[in-house]
């Protein structure tokens, strides 16, 4: 066991070539979490530990997650309580240090250990001030989990975008300030930060009830390029972490030091489970909502609302534009199928709308909330257990598609598996996110092509006629470096002028069908939208798969149909599709 506080702990284990985003992602999506992620916990606790003598201090160099972070050592400074932000300023009382009475209990293991502190927690912090979790062995930390989480309020489980602070337990007598047991604090700080980008002051705890041990991150936000600092208080009783947790959670804390909190109408009630977080929206599920609704046959809601690090008028326009649209769907002469998501709640039904829906330059709210149904879950081939549940589902899309074209006059323009969901009520499929529509002229296709706008969507969803215009402009760009070139592409593509035709879609219908089929060959574009830098080879790739798909035997004729517009013979795509699946089903 290592003593000496004057060490370096180093760790070669390697995440594979995963990006923050993507662990931050997946944080909050087990059924896409790594294999290698799920036992990363393990392999740190049995890591091979390297020291290196450093004065009044110690250096960590933890596993790296990126090829950016390969080689980089965390210095973690030795402080004195007394340095500690003046809210935070521990003062000892005579009381009966409230770990005497955890102290005389013996559990039969850490998780047992785990929830009695978690109860004890509960009842010490402000009242209605956070939520406390036992995440011991939950893994919910991209395949990590500290023993206790404390969390915002209103929260039904943990989240790392709403953690306020950790505590690891340890056993008793065993030593905190050992190289794995710091670097594996370290390491849980690191993934909320990143998980958590808008906040300057991280804190977590490790503990064995008799010592405590105190661990800090501060990270630059003007700078993504400078480390994380980090800094240690060590020999604190539990009557000071208890008291610093108070202070950390209570209305006074510092904003620098607590998690941006949620943006949803508290009148919602409790968040049942966060569903997904973008650079712009968070997308959570809502339960007994009725009297929100007025409806109690169907209490439950899927509610997208605006972040503050997002609001700004282009992502407030996308806001509002999903909103217009939606609320549009509902007016038009015939309802939508069950496939088109639907707006079941819009508490700015009567701010700001210009009685069509839709909203002015001068009457943009600051942030934009709203609730649609159904609730459902990401589509997995998985999730069907026979051909003809897996070709209803594509009819279902189609559906979908023949409605927003001849009756809603609306092109979707971003139409890939992240926009599709699966409804486990109705056994169907779903489109959603309409923040990328685009509405048709009037009397199309009559005057289709006089109005024009660019292209904003996922990168697998970019119109062939605009991959092309791009590629011509592109030449202009000249030999520059990979970056530069990056940067410029990214800016011709932004700048292009077309007008969306519902071909479009049903193209990109054609390109969701094989990703559902074949999902490791859109591994790369799944999540990537074109406005993302640094992507490179990413326009070759989908030029090399679109040629690919056009001159393959099978689905080249259904590509055929998709730019000829023939919706009804892309239907037999569900046959092909069906053969497919069963070879799926046999291997």
């Amino acid at each position: 066991m290592i003593q000496s506080e004057n060490k370096c702990y180093s760790s070669s284990v390697v995440l594979g070539s995963l990006t923050n985003e993507e662990l931050v992602d997946r944080a909050d999506m087990p059924r896409e979490r790594d294999s290698e992620l799920q036992g990363l916990n393990c392999m740190l606790r049995h890591e091979v530990l390297q020291l290196q003598d450093s004065p009044d201090s110690i250096e960590l160099q933890l596993p790296p997650e990126t090829p950016a972070e390969e080689g980089h050592r965390y210095k973690v400074e030795e402080m004195a309580t007394i340095h500690l932000d003046p809210c935070f300023a521990l003062t000892v009382t005579k009381e009966l240090d409230p770990a005497q009475l955890l102290l005389n209990t013996t559990w039969k293991n850490e998780r047992d250990m785990s929830r009695s502190v978690t109860e004890y927690l509960c009842n010490w912090v402000p009242m209605g001030g956070a939520s406390v979790f036992n995440t011991s062995n939950t893994g919910f930390l991209s395949g990590l989990a500290p023993n206790i989480c404390i969390c915002l309020p209103g929260l039904l489980s943990p989240d790392s975008a709403f953690i306020y602070g950790i505590i690891d337990l340890k056993q008793l007598g065993e030593t905190l300030d050992a190289g794995s047991s710091l670097g594996k604090l370290a390491q849980y700080l690191l993934r909320i930060s990143r998980a958590q980008p808008d906040r300057k002051h991280f804190w977590g705890f490790l503990s064995n009830l008799s010592s405590n041990l105190l661990l800090t991150l501060t990270q630059d936000q003007s700078s993504s390029a400078q480390l994380p600092q980090f800094q240690r208080y060590s020999n604190l009783t539990f009557l000071e972490t208890l008291q610093y947790i108070h202070a950390a959670t209570d209305v006074g804390a510092p904003p620098s030091t607590i998690p941006v909190g949620l943006p949803f109408s508290p009148t919602l009630g409790p968040l049942h489970r966060k569903l997904a977080t973008t650079r712009k929206w968070m997308v959570g599920e809502f339960r007994n909502s009725s009297a929100v609704l007025g409806d109690s046959s169907n209490p439950t809601m899927v509610v997208k609302a605006s972040l503050p690090r997002g609001i700004g008028h282009r992502s407030t326009l996308d806001h509002v534009i999903e909103l217009g649209h939606l609320r549009r769907f509902l007016r038009v002469r015939l309802a939508p199928p069950p496939s088109i998501e639907k707006l079941v709640w819009d508490p700015l039904s009567e701010e700001f709308d210009d009685g069509e829906g839709m909203y002015t330059d001068r009457s943009l709210p600051f942030g934009v909330e709203f609730g649609i149904t159904p609730v459902g879950i990401p589509i997995i081939l998985n999730d069907f257990t026979t051909p003809s549940q897996f070709s209803s589902c594509l009819d279902n899309i189609l559906d979908g598609l023949e409605w927003l074209h001849t009756v809603a006059k609306t092109v979707h323009r971003d139409l890939r598996p992240d926009n599709i969901i699966f409804n486990p009520v109705t056994q169907s499929a779903v489109i959603i996110d309409f923040d990328c529509a685009w509405s048709l002229p009037p009397d199309f296709p009559g005057d289709f092509g006089e109005v024009k706008t660019t292209y904003g969507g996922a990168l697998v969803s970019v119109p062939r006629r605009v991959l092309e215009k791009f590629n011509e402009m592109l030449k202009t760009v000249g030999d520059t470096e990979v970056s530069g070139a990056m940067d410029a592409g990214v800016e011709i593509l932004t700048s292009i002028q077309y007008a969306p035709h519902p071909t479009d879609d049903l193209c990109a219908f054609v390109f969701l069908a094989l990703a559902f089929l074949y999902p490791a060959q859109f591994v790369s574009f799944r999540h990537c939208r074109i406005l993302d830098r640094n992507r490179e080879g990413g326009m070759k790739r989908l030029e090399q798969l679109l040629d690919t798909v056009r001159i393959s035997a099978i689905w080249g004729k259904w590509w055929a149909m998709a730019e000829a517009g023939d919706r009804v013979g892309l239907r037999g795509i569900r046959d092909v599709a069906q053969v497919e699946f069963m070879d799926f089903l046999w291997h």
